[in-house]
């Protein structure tokens, strides 16, 4: 077995023994270190951080063993520590337990149960590695797929996922970019009876030349420099599920293809005259409102509808807002652990900052924000003074839009009602009957106001 120890304390005021012990561990590839009193020995333990064993006799000269073991476990409880004794009572060796001690070892004792023990404190420490490494792995892993959030209709979405995730079905996401499409994706991928992999594709991050081989793979010299066969996306998240990201972005042509692909579940690599089965599950995402790009003949009807088999919008943060506290919270736990800081916490005047701004970015507009503050703010404790400036006071904002009609109340009352009647049908995205409910009027008179102002619900 890999040693985990490298630099042993042994503390004994026996000169036999000690010398003994040092000789033991030195031909076992130990570094021993020794003390022959109490207090030398906690010394040694405390300000030597490269100590990960301490070997030490209950009764020494100045401080007892127990003593040293309590005053080490509670300045540096990483430290292994293993208590010996001649007078091997039971209330002495529970108290050693009791106290934090590995084990308790009886004198006289034999050269092989020494070491003994000690490669069993080290396949505890070798284990209690391992289960950390995988507590963060799966806490990692559970970030990916974790859509934070106590608002009712953002539950409610989480419950639709939760729903449709077991079964193959095809899912379309919406929603603004920064509202966590990829990661509703990965939940239901995760919940899901595909085993194989997770395969993202971001639809508008590759360039048109390259879409098609990214997707389809390719045969050894269908085109220039294709020097070597290659697998497509397609073929490679066989057996689990495909995330095409801003699938609003696919041209036309390649849409067809897709079409395809979903009809006969068959690939067809570029320069090849054979296919392929292919088995993913598909979760399309986009920002886009597909109909309207049916409508314009940006997208393809018939594919729009083999995608929009279950649909999920993902609401913008600005349409939770209530929950912007417990999303600070964790992301602040999250980039503090990420980069080695202590935990910050925001005081409650920043919250009600927070809420007022309108978020076009979104959830990852506010990590952006929560990462920044982290690395910058010296202090534990976020103030309003930390906010940078795009999260500035709601007033002027609200003063910067009107201020250019000097002090007239008449005007400034007009615009700051179409401000309002603005803000409402973004909010509702342009549903009147919603909007009139926030605006506490009734859906005539906010018609009327619509047409008043000449706005356009639609282009809001």
């Amino acid at each position: 077995m890999t040693k985990i120890f490298k630099k042993i304390l042994i503390i004994e005021d026996e000169p036999g023994l000690l010398q003994l012990l040092k000789l033991l561990l030195s031909g076992e590839g130990y570094e021993p270190v020794c003390a022959k009193n109490g207090q030398e020995g906690l010394n040694i333990a405390l300000n030597d951080k490269e100590i990960d064993l301490i070997i030490t006799d209950v009764k020494l000269p100045g401080m007892d063993g127990i003593e040293i073991l309590k005053a080490v476990k509670k300045e540096c409880p990483q430290i292994v520590i293993i208590v010996m004794s001649a007078y091997g009572t039971i209330e002495l060796a529970v108290e050693a337990l009791k106290n934090g001690a590995f084990t308790f070892i009886a004198k006289p004792f034999r050269k092989d149960f020494i070491l003994h023990n000690i490669r069993q404190a080290e396949e505890r420490e070798l284990l209690k590695d391992e289960n950390r490494l995988l507590r963060e792995r799966l806490q990692t892993k559970e970030n990916e797929t974790r859509l934070i959030g106590r608002n009712k209709d953002f539950l409610r979405i989480i419950q639709k996922i939760d729903k449709i995730a077991p079964f193959d079905t095809t899912v379309l996401i919406l929603g603004e970019s920064g509202t966590g499409k990829e990661l509703a994706a990965r939940r239901i991928h995760k919940l899901s009876n595909r085993k194989h992999n997770f395969t993202s594709v971001n639809c508008a991050a590759i360039p048109r030349s390259l879409l098609e081989s990214e997707l389809f793979g390719h045969a050894e010299g269908a085109f220039t420099g294709a020097h070597k066969k290659k697998n497509g996306l397609f073929l490679e998240a066989s057996g689990g599920t495909l995330f095409l990201d801003e699938i609003g972005e696919l041209p036309l042509e390649l849409q067809a293809k897709l079409l395809r692909v979903l009809q006969e579940g068959e690939v067809r690599p570029v320069g090849s005259n054979q296919n392929i089965r292919v088995d993913f599950r598909l979760i399309a995402a986009t920002s886009k409102d597909l109909t309207k790009e049916v409508t314009r003949g940006a997208f393809r009807e018939d594919l729009f509808y083999r995608l929009n088999v279950v649909p999920i919008t993902m609401p913008a943060l600005r349409q939770r807002k209530d929950d912007i506290p417990v999303l600070t919270e964790f992301l602040l736990e999250k980039y503090c652990k990420k980069l080695g800081l202590k935990k910050k916490r925001v005081k409650r005047s920043v919250y009600g900052e927070l809420e007022q701004y309108d978020w076009p970015g979104n959830v990852r507009e506010l990590e952006n924000i929560i990462e920044r503050m982290v690395i910058l703010v010296d202090e534990e404790e976020i103030s309003l003074d930390d906010l940078p400036d795009m999260t500035g006071s709601s007033k002027e904002k609200i003063w910067g839009k009107f201020k250019q009609d000097g002090f007239s109340i008449k005007k400034s009352t007009r615009n700051l009602e179409k401000y309002l009647i603005e803000k409402a049908l973004n909010q509702t995205r342009g549903k009147r009957g919603e909007a009139a409910k926030l605006l506490e009027i009734s859906e005539r008179t906010l018609l009327y106001k619509i047409k008043d102002y000449e706005l356009d619900p639609k282009n809001l």
